[in-house]
């Protein structure tokens, strides 16, 4: 999308997004704006668009920058006229700027006589050159008056306040009038912040006694820790905790928390005013809160804890991570939660499968680290009931099939304990027969000698027994069915396909196909019929590495000077173009330099070259292949375009590089390279370009 810029502000030139918010001469159109919630989606608009957004505290083109603000916010002590941010979407939305611009002026009248702030913006004029009115802001009243002196009059205050020695209390009616205000204004999410305390002042929330500062540090330092304690909800009280904890909080959600019930009024006329007397903080010091075991209950379940609900560790972490604002001791968070929490574990909003794990959890010790047991809760969690845990006279829904499954497990209990009992016959290799008798008696102190086996032949016997095990089950499968030469010469009874890029067969879904394949190499090798590229190697899938493979790779490295470039990727995709292995990828042959060759040399053996073996033609041409280096003009362009149009301060950001990319500067060159060339080969070096030593200073700043 291009178009013309028109006629008043300056020459015609070609403009596109990229460059919407960029003056006729290259420079970034100028703007600031003060902290709020939209300056960050109003800086990203700005930047996007070829423009630049400052702080109003920067004095950087303040002859030429535009002043945003917020709809409905009172900006003091200005001297300059506001206007509004949504002209900078509009502009976006319209694809050019508008002409309007002073239909978005905030203060009314402006601050100057008769102008057009486009001018300003496109750098034709200056706010030092326009002619100021008489008396600005006269129509306004006295309102306006009073607010534009009203920081005077704060600071009068205060120090007034200073001379005469004292500091003014927080009355127990400022704290609520604190907290009111944030309530009403729906403004948890901006506790931590300052544009929300600096509007409390101006508002005259503590009747003007109080600094936005100490507000924010009462709020921090007295407040909070006994917020519980104040004429608030439920849900007001976890929001205000997850501001101070920097949780995100939406200010406009609902509050689908319970309320808790408001105190008694009576009570609350009988409460001094001014603060919370010791016996109250007495009294909810040692109680635990709902909020408190909310947030316990919601600690395990995010962290999936609820096998260590009886250790001690979870405990202590979860004293660390300061969960209970009451200071409890990590004993009795304990004590609490398995006493009073578990018992009445679904009045919390928890799946019926969490309820039945916390249950479960306390009912009998977990052996941490136990997949099994996970997996059979995993699996017991997917067939619970809607309900939560399964009520106990679920358990005796079927009588008789219980009585039967219980009498089958005894019968093959009992059987397993006679197998035990009974003596194991092993026969080792001479063919001679050992009697071997295992005492399995539970609670025995100890056996008697000729009981006594020790370790040592105990695990020889048992390795015996399982290599004979595992012979009789190989020997087994190959009786099932054994392929003759014809049907491997045929490929009837090939189990695996082959890979022409790897040269090695691909495992099927047959068990039979590893071990037939292995059986069909060695047939193969017995008869003379030897592949190089379709044999199987011993070690598995795929072909092992040999030692000329290892030295192909050596010599090529060393003689064409691309050690220093192992660790990259694109000298191993040259290997492959080059088909210097065949058969082997790229990520394979780097991984085999690296991990397996490059440890076992020295990096002088490494980098040696064999002079008869140098060709520099053919090591320049596949330094070439691996990559696109820049050249000397397209790094001297770089310079030049910056230099021509006086953006040095802008190097280190992405406006730039992205209005050099639009504009095609270098082709083909996109705005992440050639920042990264500047940065790291351009500045460097710059004694070397042809630049005045009044720019290359200019560079350095």
């Amino acid at each position: 999308m291009s178009q013309d810029r028109p006629d008043y502000l300056g020459p015609t030139v070609p403009v596109t997004l990229m460059t919407l918010f960029t003056r006729p001469v290259v420079l970034p159109c100028a703007f600031a704006m003060s902290a709020s919630p939209t300056r960050a989606l109003v800086r990203n608009l700005i930047q996007k668009h070829g423009g630049t957004l400052y702080d109003p505290r920067m004095s950087d083109q303040a002859d030429h920058r535009i002043r945003l603000s917020e709809p409905g916010k009172l900006v003091l002590g200005q001297d300059t006229d506001i206007f509004d941010h949504r002209f900078i979407k509009a502009c976006v939305d319209a694809g050019r700027i508008l002409p309007n611009m002073s239909d978005f002026r905030m203060n009314q009248p402006s601050f100057f006589e008769d102008y057009d702030p486009l001018d300003i913006l496109m750098g034709r004029s200056k706010w030092s050159d326009l002619v100021r009115a008489p008396n600005p802001g006269s129509d306004q009243g006295e309102e306006g008056r009073n607010d534009r002196s009203f920081l005077r009059e704060m600071e009068q205050k205060r120090s007034e306040i200073h001379n005469h020695g004292g500091r003014q209390t927080y009355t127990r009616q400022d704290q609520q009038a604190i907290l009111d205000y944030i309530k009403l204004q729906k403004r948890y999410s901006n506790v931590k912040g300052r544009q929300l305390w600096v509007q409390m002042e101006i508002d005259r929330v503590c009747g003007g006694h109080h600094s936005w500062q100490s507000m924010k540090e009462h709020f921090r330092k007295q407040i909070m820790p006994q917020i519980q304690n104040f004429q608030l909800k439920q849900s007001q009280i976890i929001r205000f905790r997850r501001a101070m904890d920097g949780d995100v909080v939406n200010d406009d959600e609902s509050e689908e928390l319970e309320d808790e019930p408001d105190q008694d009024p009576d009570k609350e006329q009988n409460q001094n005013e001014n603060q919370v007397t010791v016996t109250e903080i007495s009294q909810t010091k040692n109680q635990f809160t709902h909020e408190e075991e909310q947030f316990m209950v919601y600690y395990i379940v995010k962290n999936k804890k609820y096998s260590q609900l009886k250790r001690d560790s979870l405990w202590r972490e979860m004293k660390k991570a300061n969960l209970c604002w009451n200071s409890h001791a990590w004993r009795a968070m304990k004590r609490h939660f398995l006493e009073e929490i578990v018992p009445r574990i679904e009045i919390y909003d928890l799946a019926s499968p969490q309820i039945a794990r916390f249950r479960r959890a306390k009912q009998r010790d977990w052996v941490i680290g136990s997949e099994d047991e996970e997996t059979e809760e995993t699996r017991n969690e997917s067939v619970q009931p809607e309900g939560g845990i399964r009520p106990p006279d679920i358990e005796q829904a079927h009588p008789e099939r219980d009585a039967r499954e219980s009498d089958e497990t005894e019968s093959a209990d009992s059987s397993k304990a006679k197998s035990k009992m009974r003596p194991r016959q092993t026969q080792n290799s001479e063919g001679q027969t050992t009697m071997q008798s295992i005492n399995v008696a539970c609670g025995s102190a100890g056996t008697t000698k000729n009981q006594e086996v020790s370790l040592s032949q105990r695990k020889s016997q048992e390795n015996a027994n399982h290599n004979t095990r595992s012979k009789g089950k190989r020997q087994k499968l190959f009786d099932n069915k054994t392929p003759t030469f014809d049907e491997f010469e045929s490929g009837v009874i090939l189990a695996g396909t082959t890979n022409p890029r790897r040269s090695s067969p691909v495992k099927s879904s047959s068990g039979l196909s590893k071990s037939v394949s292995r059986q069909s190499a060695r047939i193969s090798t017995a008869r003379g019929n030897v592949d190089p590229q379709s044999s199987v190697s011993s070690h598995g899938s795929s072909n092992s590495y040999t030692k000329e493979e290892d030295q192909k790779l050596i010599d090529f490295v060393a003689n064409h000077g691309l050690y220093d470039r192992r660790n990259g990727r694109s000298i191993w995709v040259a290997l492959e173009r080059r088909d210097l292995l065949p058969g082997r990828t790229w990520q394979s042959m780097k991984t085999r330099y690296i991990k397996y060759i490059e440890p076992k040399y020295k990096r002088a053996d490494l980098k040696k070259a064999d002079p008869k073996k140098v060709n520099l033609d053919e090591s320049r041409a596949i330094q070439n292949q691996a990559g696109h280096f820049f050249t000397r003009n397209e790094d001297q362009k770089i310079i030049d375009f910056i230099v021509e149009n006086r953006r040095f301060g802008e190097v280190g950001g992405n406006t730039l590089w992205k209005l050099m990319e639009a504009r095609n500067i270098l082709p083909d060159r996109t705005s992440q390279s050639m920042k990264e060339r500047f940065r790291k080969r351009i500045m460097p070096n710059l004694h070397l370009f042809d630049i005045e030593p009044a720019d290359r200073l200019r560079f350095g700043k």
